[in-house]
Parts: structure tokens; sequence; C-alpha cells
């Protein structure tokens, strides 16, 4: 079992005796090319510890401050999800945060793995952050835009974009 610390940090030795466990032929040097090529920064290296920015499937404490977001972030996703997000807001679902993109472009691309048509939704971020709602920087960035976690967000501050 792979110890991960409350921060979502692994070893780097012990990530690498664990791929090699499962078949994988790598090193500490493949694992540390694969984190500096990866174009969309999702993954961060401190001390000799390891962890992804973002996508944890349990809770783990951000390593930032909470930051007051831009005024609309935007989440892709398919039209059948979409409604339910309308009537109840974004859910964690099976990860620590919500995972909202800075930019329509970068929540279109996210929402095509989810459907082949997807669906942006506008998350109206400066009320919901007036609110109460916490947002974090996740260090993914990529070209086509940023990925910001956040607490759970509710059905009032989300709305369709038109396509």
């Amino acid at each position: 079992m792979l110890l991960v610390d409350e921060y979502g940090y692994a070893a780097i030795d012990a990530v690498v005796y664990a791929m090699q466990q499962q078949g994988f032929d790598m090193g500490v040097a493949h694992l540390i090319e694969v984190v500096d090529k990866d174009p969309q920064r999702r993954f961060e290296l401190f001390r000799g510890k390891i962890r992804a920015k973002a996508g944890h499937k349990y809770p783990v404490e951000p390593v930032s401050e909470a930051i007051a977001p831009p005024e609309f972030l935007y989440h892709g996703t398919s039209a059948e999800a979409a409604e339910g997000i309308l009537a109840t807001g974004i859910r964690r679902m099976s990860k620590a945060y919500v995972h909202l993109a800075s930019t329509v472009e970068r929540a279109r691309i996210i929402g095509l793995r989810k459907s082949k048509s997807p669906v942006v939704l506008c998350i109206r971020a400066q009320e919901a952050h007036a609110a109460g709602i916490r947002f974090w920087e996740s260090g993914q960035v990529s070209p086509d835009g940023e990925i910001i976690l956040s607490d759970e967000i509710p059905a009032s501050f989300v709305q369709r974009i038109e396509p």
C-alpha cells in the first residue's frame, strides 16, 4: 500500500516501487521525466515526494491558500449531467474538490471526455466566493486554460452557456 500524506504527497521511491510491482518498467529518472514533460503540469515534485495537483479520490489539504476567483469559471459536462447540475449544483463526485476551468475552451475539452456534444456551464465564481465558497489554484495549467479547485457549487451560481 502506498502511503500518502494529508497533502497528497507520496515518496518518489515508493511510487516507483509500486509502479514496478504493477509491471511497469520505470525508474526515478523516468518518473521525473514524465512530470517535467507533462504539458498540463498535473504533478508536483517536492523534497523527494510527488503528488497529483488535482483529481484526488480522497480528501487532501490544499497546499495553497484559498484565492479570490475570477468573475466566471466554467464546467464542461454531458447534456444529461448538466440538467442535474442545474437543479442541484456541482458536486465533488468521487474527487476531493470540484474542478473548474478558467476558460470556455478548456471546459469544452474536459466535457469531450464525457460526451461527443459537451455542454459548458458558467459559474458565477465571484458571487459564489462572496457567499462563502472557497477556491484554490490547482497549479494545473495548459495553453487553453487553468484548472481551479473549489468547494461544491450550489445551483444558484450555475447557468448554461448557449452554444
